[in-house]
């Protein structure tokens, strides 16, 4: 029938057909990976490699339902190396002839066949990418013998460490896995600071979904930043980490231990540390408000909310620490049906600090006000923190997966300050002399019950996610305080009073999802997630009457009697499309929002509020090879006011600085637009990303700020005296944020390093009001900065790491206020071992300000260093005198800028001492038998596996 169509249309036809012909006939092995219950073993590593050569030809990894692939491939006989967490790793041997495609069922068990013969050496590629998941081999990275996982991942391209924060792809690591498990819940720093480099066989970085989304396959936008370290096999059964101890001058001391127990299916874990040296190893979301104050949020470089959470949040920059902690952490994932990891912390602490203030505001006449504040305070606290994950294996169809966390908290604090406000009209407007205590505890509890269930039709899933919180904190606060007021005539107040607070809440939140697959490439899913909660807060504060000696007026301005309840109702449907190259997720949300918000002292008063709107959201990825793709991301959501900016209720902790809450707020609705592109070349051992991130907020929930010009009374209830000020929350619109970040990584062969470049740029627009007058703050900061890390051998170590931040800041109030200062860091970290027991050390630090004003301007260096000597069997004993602070120029400053000021700060920090230490390293691993032919590490001689 071809004579019916013209020439061309039939050259056409016959390319089609040739073409057709061609990829029918494309030389494949596909298969799957499955267990010795022929349940499918997802997320698995697979390594390609001609039997030759024993070179790399492929790596790829397993999907949610144990498949994988390998296309285009040439006539050879190939060894696949299948690697799952819960196997030993085991090969198998393919041949593949000329025109033909193969389908490997890949089925793991506990044993490993060998078979004598000649070694095969696999020469390992650095790192390489397939989709989101970067994988480094660590044998390539050159780290001393003592090294932690934190110093091996900061040598890879791509993974830097900012202000103690490791930074994988230019994100926050937010959670470390071992072999895919949780190791000490999520506390990323943990697992990093504690485990030795020498056990890690390989890093993989990956941005992990919720438990429900990767069971159902389509991703919810609750993914986080993940960091799985692999072991090694030979290094998963035995004992290891190290016991310290040291004493210096000043009275300073450090001592304590981490030691790991890994027992191939089960793994302990303890760590302890004691010491007066600002050293603590636990993280901020470890933390939970003790004064009722959930809605905190981080904004401009400054935290807006919070609580006393700081009491436990203890670095070199927060004043002199001293703390006791120690953690524990259990797992068992050998079962076929019964998986468990747990951990326990334990911290105790207690702070002194000293710190000096200044703040320049924003106001709309030509008169500006400057607040000036000194304080010093002492606080303690203790803290106990439980968390598990349990994964039960009903059958092949169902499972559950139960997570619990507990926290308890106690802390205890005074303080004093003396603050003071001057105009430039007139020198000084007021002054205030404060000290104050508190004394407060308080528990969360939460939970998560997720329910899976899969039908036999492929894609048909349903899973029920119960989740729920049980919060209670409460306590007392004592202030005595002496003000004086200059203008516009001389007048002052002397007021002592003590408040008691009590705050309690809840909330349950069933997540329902059904998946249906329409075909092979479309998958639906329909969810329904209500919500309710409920919060209280009783505050009483009382005056102290000089008559009675007691406090026994209650001041109606200063307390409150309040609830607020939620009740939420969210439905949603969403499409998933994914062809291998292309993957795109499309749905929306309805969502309805009842609030009641219920005070009932000083006054009656009820303010109901009902929301309803929908929620659209979208993901895009293009993989334009295994090693390279690009990830759009849309997402809308909205934001309740929390219950501590809901009510108005004065705090007057600074009778200088006062602050309220609005009933009468509204909930935030946020767009956010997220752009990312990362590749990679395994063979160059180059890595390159680039996102850019856009946010913009309706109905942002601003703050409005009152500073007295005159004296006044606010709201017919609150006095504010001449250079006294108030801020209230407030909705303003049009809030926006830019960020825009890269990172380039890459080998310097001549010299056996790595070189990170990073460039980023950060803007934000941010509205406020002043005394009435509309003021719009744009922030802008540019990022640019280097890592070289040495990976020359294990005797030599170094990392230079240089960044530099151009900030500026402009308002629409004061134009002459607009200010542009730059802030400058070099780090550089040597170890050096010239003999096998002489260990050099030095930690070189240089923080330069620049436009932050004469007190602040300066150069600072931070120098540490140290000699050690190895001995005892195998070098186990390690006895170093180190110095911290050596030139004796430690200090602390900080610039923050928000929408209504400019602050400087300087806080008292560790000084110059010096300290003898001894280390005891354990290493004891026991190699299993029927691994012992070469499994231990990706260097090792590798025996040729059976077909």
């Amino acid at each position: 029938m071809l004579h019916f169509f013209s020439p061309s249309l039939k050259a056409t036809a016959f390319v089609f057909f040739a073409l057709f012909v061609s990829l029918s006939h494309a030389q494949s092995i596909r298969g799957k990976v499955i267990d010795e219950n022929k349940k499918p073993l997802s997320y698995s590593s697979i390594d390609l490699y001609l039997l030759s050569d024993s070179s790399t030809v492929r790596w790829t990894q397993t999907d949610s339902l144990g498949k994988y692939s390998f296309t285009d491939l040439k006539p050879a006989v190939y060894l696949l190396e299948v690697k799952n967490y819960e196997y030993e790793t085991q090969w198998f041997k393919v041949k593949l002839d000329s025109g033909e495609s193969l389908r490997k069922v890949l089925q793991l068990s506990n044993k490993v066949d060998l078979i004598s013969g000649g070694g095969i050496r696999i020469k390992k590629d650095a790192l390489r990418q397939k989709n989101d998941t970067v994988e480094y081999n660590a044998s390539n990275y050159k780290v001393n013998q003592d090294a932690s996982a934190e110093n091996l991942v900061t040598k890879m391209p791509g993974i830097t460490t900012e202000n103690g924060t490791i930074q994988a792809h230019g994100e926050d690591v937010k959670k470390v896995t071992v072999d895919g498990e949780d190791f000490f819940g999520d506390d990323a720093s943990v697992a990093l600071k504690n485990l030795p480099a020498e056990v890690i066989d390989k890093i993989q970085v990956y941005d992990q979904q919720s438990d429900q989304s990767q069971f159902t396959g389509v991703d919810d936008g609750n993914s986080q930043k993940t960091l799985n370290i692999v072991t090694k096999s030979a290094k998963n059964i035995g004992q290891f980490g190290k016991v310290y101890g040291g004493y210096g001058t000043d009275d300073r001391w450090a001592a304590g231990a981490n030691i790991n127990v890994f027992a191939g299916k089960q793994r302990f874990s303890f760590i302890g540390m004691s010491n007066n040296i600002n050293q603590q190893n636990f993280s901020s979301q470890d933390i939970i408000g003790l004064t009722g104050d959930k809605g905190g949020r981080w904004r401009n470089g400054s935290y807006r909310g919070g609580g006393s959470a700081g009491n436990f949040l203890v670095d070199n920059n927060g004043g002199i620490n001293t703390t006791n902690a120690f953690g524990m952490n259990y797992s068992y994932f050998g079962g076929k049906k019964f998986k468990l990891t747990a951990s326990y912390f334990f911290n105790t602490s207690a702070n002194v600090n000293e710190s000096f203030l200044k703040r320049t505001y924003f106001l709309s006449s030509a008169s500006n006000q400057l607040y000036q504040q000194g304080d010093t305070g002492n606080s303690s606290g203790n803290m106990h923190n439980l968390n598990a994950r349990l994964e039960y294996t009903i059958d092949t169809m169902n499972s559950i997966i139960f997570r619990p966390s507990l926290k308890l908290q106690k802390s205890e604090s005074s303080s004093s300050f003396l603050g003071s406000t001057n105009s430039q009209e007139v020198s000084l407007l007021n002054l205030s002399q404060s000290s104050s205590s508190s004394l407060f505890s308080g528990y969360n509890y939460s939970q998560s019950l997720l329910f899976r269930h899969k039908f036999k039709r492929v894609g048909q899933t349903l899973s029920l996610d119960l989740k729920g919180s049980v919060n209670n904190n409460s306590g007392e606060s004592n202030l005595n305080s002496q003000n004086a007021y200059y203008q516009p005539s001389f007048s002052e107040d002397f007021f002592k009073q003590n408040s008691t607070s009590a705050n309690d809440g809840y909330s349950f939140s069933p997540d329902l999802s059904y998946t249906h697959a329409l075909s092979k490439k479309v998958l639906m899913e329909l969810t329904y997630n209500p919500t309710f909660a409920n919060s209280n807060t009783d505050k009483y504060t009382s005056r102290y009457d000089s008559l009675t000696g007691e406090y026994s007026t209650v001041d109606s301005i200063l307390s409150n009697t309040f609830s607020n309840a939620t009740n939420t109702q969210k439905a949603g449907m969403s499409y998933r499309y994914n062809s291998g190259k292309v993957s795109l997720d499309i749905g929306a949300d309805a969502q309805s929002v009842e609030m009641l918000v219920d005070q009932s002292f000083p006054s009656t008063n009820k303010v109901e509020k009902s929301y309803f709107n929908v929620l659209p959201n979208a993901r895009f990825t293009y993989a334009f090879s295994k090693s390279s793709n690009l990830r759009l991301s849309y997402r809308s959501r909205t934001n309740l006011p929390s219950a501590t900016q809901l009510q108005e209720v004065l705090n007057n902790s600074n009778p200088l600085l006062l602050s309220s809450g609005n009933s009468n707020l509204n909930q935030e609705f946020e767009n956010s637009l997220f752009v990312r592109y990362k590749t990679s070349n395994s063979k160059k051992e180059r890595t390159f990303f680039i996102f850019s991130h856009l946010s913009t907020t309706s109905d942002y929930i601003a703050n409005t700020t009152i500073l007295a010009r005159n004296d006044t009374t606010i709201n017919g209830k609150i006095e504010l005296k001449k250079g006294a000020q108030l801020t209230l929350p407030q909705n303003l619109e049009g809030y926006r944020r830019l960020r825009v970040f890269s990172m380039f990584g890459m080998p310097i062969k001549p010299i056996k390093s790595v070189l990170n470049f990073k460039l980023g740029e950060t803007i934000s627009r941010t509205p406020t009001l002043i005394n009435g007058a509309n003021n719009i703050s744009i922030n802008s900061t540019t990022t640019l900065g280097a890592v070289l890390a040495s990976n020359i051998s294990e005797d030599i170590d170094f990392t230079f790491n240089y960044s530099v931040n151009y900030s500026t800041v402009q308002n629409s109030l004061q134009k002459n206020l607009n200010t542009s200062y730059v802030i400058g860091n070099f780090n550089a970290r040597v170890n050096y071992l010239p003999t096998s027991h002489l260990v050099f050390n030095a930690d070189i630090t240089n923080s330069s300000y620049n436009g932050l004003g004469n007190a602040f301007n300066q150069s600072i260096w931070l120098v540490n260093g140290g000699i050690g000597y190895k001995f005892l069997k195998g070098n186990r004993g390690e006895l170093k005198l180190s110095v911290f602070d050596a030139l004796k120029q430690n200090t602390s400053i900080s610039r923050t800028v928000t929408e209504t000021y400019i602050e400087d700060k300087n806080t008292q920090i560790l000084t110059r001492f010096y300290m003898l230490t001894f280390t005891y390293s354990i290493r004891h691993f026991k190699v299993k038998s029927k691994i012992k032919a070469g499994e231990a590490s990706s260097s090792s001689p590798r025996r040729r596996p059976t077909e």
